[in-house]
């Protein structure tokens, strides 16, 4: 929003404001918008809470968003390692099921990978949502994205999926890497013997279709996370000219108090 124009006339009564007479002291024109009588208004403790209204209900949103994405993500890693230990089960029975496996590994990381991609996303923006409404308040009563900088993964740090590559000893980092001990013993378990189940014939595609799959997907993920690809990005939109007058002095994500 612009900053509004404050339109004050002593002279005018207050009671005229409502026919058409100048606005009290305290009233905010708000900008682009036109009524009848002139320029609609709002008193200033109103603009307050309206611009504070719609920070917070992003900011209940990004919440929303995150907590969705976590959920998701650590029901996901729960149900596929079920999937994956019938898979290995089932190949007691029929050997060439193991094949199956280095595959089904890879999506379920990618899988995974993409709940993580939306807790990264929900985890920027609040913590932009919180520095604005910290500056509009003056003060530091929203603390949770900082503490979560410390709690969680860091944001402004490369990391490999939940690993983040400066801070191994992170509970979520060893929580990360414990999964993807667990599929990689499936995957070089799946591709081992599911090459020794297959007839000679069918091994070289096998393994071509197998390590293209697993490097294409490996490589991009490497890309996407230890670039901060799209963690970049958002915070370029949300730092652009609308957030400023807001967060100007307030970095976004830093929690740093305002200036002055």
């Amino acid at each position: 929003m612009d900053n509004p124009t404050i339109i004050a006339s002593a002279s005018a009564p207050a009671a005229n404001a409502h026919i058409g007479g100048a606005p009290p002291p305290s009233t905010v024109a708000l900008p682009g918008l036109e009524g009848v009588r002139g320029p609609v208004t709002v008193s200033a403790e109103m603009l307050l809470r309206l611009r504070y209204d719609v920070l917070m209900r992003q900011l209940e949103g990004m919440r929303a968003v995150q907590e969705r994405s976590a959920a998701r993500f650590f029901t996901w890693v729960t149900i596929t390692i079920g999937v994956l230990i019938t898979v290995y089960l089932l190949a007691v029975v029929d050997p060439r099921l193991h094949a199956v496996l280095p595959f089904l590994v890879v999506t379920i990381a990618m899988q995974a990978a993409f709940y993580l991609h939306g807790m990264d996303f929900a985890r920027v923006s609040a913590r932009a949502m919180e520095a604005r409404i910290n500056r509009l308040l003056d003060a530091q009563l929203l603390v949770a994205a900082r503490l979560e900088e410390v709690y969680s993964y860091p944001l402004d740090e490369p990391k490999l999926g939940g690993v983040a590559m400066g801070r191994p000893e992170r509970f979520f980092s060893a929580y990360a890497l414990h999964w993807c001990c667990i599929w990689m013993f499936f995957f070089c378990n799946g591709a081992l013997y599911g090459w020794s189940a297959l007839a000679e014939s069918q091994r070289i595609t096998y393994a071509v279709l197998l390590f293209s799959w697993a490097g294409a997907h490996g490589y991009y993920l490497a890309w996407y996370f230890l670039r901060r690809h799209d963690i970049t990005a958002v915070e370029l939109k949300l730092s652009e000219s609308e957030f400023s007058p807001i967060i100007a002095s307030s970095p976004v994500g830093t929690g740093a108090p305002p200036a002055g």
